[in-house]
């Protein structure tokens, strides 16, 4: 395996990077907790963040009261960051991050994305790039190294950040700002990092977390401000190139049984075209507001299933599309500033289970908790979605640290876009149902979801998170198995500066 671009003994270079720039700082003088902590004249920045989050989930799994699921649990998620960014000169400058994410006092196994698990990557380093050039200058830039890459919604490139773990890359990001013409192009050349693998007597290899020549992430990705009025235009074209399904995880014995897991992603060789518009402001739009994406791709991909249900087939012909929209209204004289909402999704599935063709749209490196609920019981794949928001800031007249705090309400009818498909989990991967449940008979309804969440700024460096969902189950389950109804909730915080 092959890793790009970071050199031999890649933790220890990590750290020694590191060292080198907190070295460099000189004594730290009076200093107000919460504020960006700047040394060395300015040049030197550090930064800290850390969360913790509390879960609880019942029946989010499976669907099913008369099992217990290892997700039919209680548990609690830790992440620190610690990063560093030394500036040379306005066009030269050096960044790098260590993050410890963990997972207590959890039935699931502590291995990543293993039975949804998120388990633990003990101290790793997140980000090591280098800047050069000003992206807000006209001409080229570039960043090179690891980094996180993010885009639009995220709907296909995104930091994962509500993953415990999140989402970075090895490469490169050129950037090209047309100034005069308010539009940038990025150039990607890069490789998604995974955690490291396991083996059968470690739950985790603690090798640095790597990224391989068999999994390349590369694209355009266009943005214009302001070329169609009141509209901000993206326009991407993207190619992810998976020729092996790395990395390996083993479950560890005995709760869980030995096996190597390798279903991390689809094996593909995909390009994915797309165009996505917002409006810019909402006041020409007397309060209104929206958002339109939509993407078509082609290529091959191998069938993310069991190999003894297919047969025969290295490669399948791939046609896929998917489609947002959503629109809202403001009131941005009303006491609370409410915002109520409409959107729709669709991604396409699979239309013949026994066809070597696959019309079952790969939402790529996507962040989707944001979307489709708060569950993250769906990708943007074979899915249609609708829902109905509402945003209000309910203690706004209130004379403290509660006027910041923000009520957000959603409710989603979900559904399968076929029935010859799969019901996928959020990494687009997982199913909800065996394959016995892969037929046109079966209704779409899959369910509808309930989502309330509140969030709270006290002071800067504080966010306070609370969260409750409930899925009422559909149609769907019920024709293929148990449908109980499932809840999540959860409590977080995050510190930084």
């Amino acid at each position: 395996m092959t890793t790009i671009p970071l050199p031999s003994s890649p933790r220890r270079a990590a750290l020694a990077s590191l060292g080198f720039l907190l070295a460099a700082a000189p004594a730290v003088h009076a200093y107000i907790f919460g504020d960006p902590i700047a040394l060395a004249d300015g040049k030197l920045a550090l930064d800290f963040n850390a969360r913790v989050r509390v879960e609880q989930r019942e029946n989010t799994f499976d669907f099913n009261s008369l099992t217990n699921t290892a997700n039919d649990d209680t548990f609690v998620l830790t992440r620190l960051r610690a990063g560093a960014k030394y500036t040379v000169s306005p066009t030269l400058s050096f960044y790098g991050q260590l993050q410890d994410a963990r997972e207590y006092d959890s039935q699931r196994p502590n291995v990543p994305y293993v039975n949804a698990a998120e388990g633990d990557d003990r101290l790793d380093l997140r980000q090591l790039y280098v800047d050069i050039g000003d992206p807000r200058d006209s001409g080229w830039s570039a960043r090179v190294g690891r980094q996180m890459l993010a885009y639009g919604d995220q709907r296909l490139v995104g930091g994962f950040e509500w993953n415990n773990l999140a989402r970075v890359f090895d490469g490169v990001k050129a950037v090209y700002n047309w100034a005069d013409q308010r539009t940038t192009f990025d150039l990607l050349a890069t490789a998604v990092v995974t955690p490291g693998e396991t083996t059968t007597d470690r739950v985790k290899d603690y090798a640095l977390d790597r990224s391989d020549k068999d999994d390349l992430f590369l694209g355009v990705y266009v943005q214009n401000s302001g070329a169609i009025g009141n509209t901000k235009l993206d326009a991407y074209l993207l190619y992810r190139g998976k020729t092996e399904n790395s990395p390996n995880y083993v479950v560890p014995a005995p709760a869980f049984g030995n096996g190597n897991i390798r279903a991390f992603d689809v094996p593909e060789k995909i390009y994915t075209l797309g165009l996505r518009l917002q409006n810019i402001s909402s006041a020409p739009l007397r309060g209104f507001d929206y958002i339109v994406e939509a993407a078509y791709q082609w290529g091959q991909a191998r069938p993310g299933l069991p190999a003894t249900t297919v047969s025969g087939f290295d490669w399948f012909d791939h046609r896929a599309y998917a489609f947002h929209a959503e629109t809202g209204y403001t009131w941005e004289r009303s006491r609370f500033v409410p915002r109520l909402g409409v959107e729709y999704d669709y991604a396409s599935g699979d239309k013949n289970p026994s066809d070597t063709k696959n019309e079952g749209f790969l939402n790529l490196f996507h962040t989707n908790h944001l979307h489709y609920g708060f569950m993250d019981a769906f990708a943007w794949k074979n899915l249609e979605a609708k829902a109905v928001t509402f945003r209000a800031r309910p203690f706004i007249a209130v004379d403290n640290s509660l006027k910041k705090g923000v009520l957000r309400l959603d409710y989603w009818w979900l559904s399968l876009a076929r029935t010859t498909d799969f019901w996928y989990r959020a990494n687009a991967i997982a199913v909800v149902r065996p394959a016995a449940s892969r037929t046109g008979a079966l209704p779409k309804d899959a369910g509808r979801e309930f989502d309330a969440t509140f969030t709270w700024s006290p002071s800067p460096p504080y966010e306070i998170l609370l969260g409750w969902s409930r899925f009422d189950a559909g149609d769907y389950l019920a024709a293929t198995g148990r449908a109980d109804d499932a809840t999540f909730s959860y409590a977080q915080l995050v510190l930084k500066f």
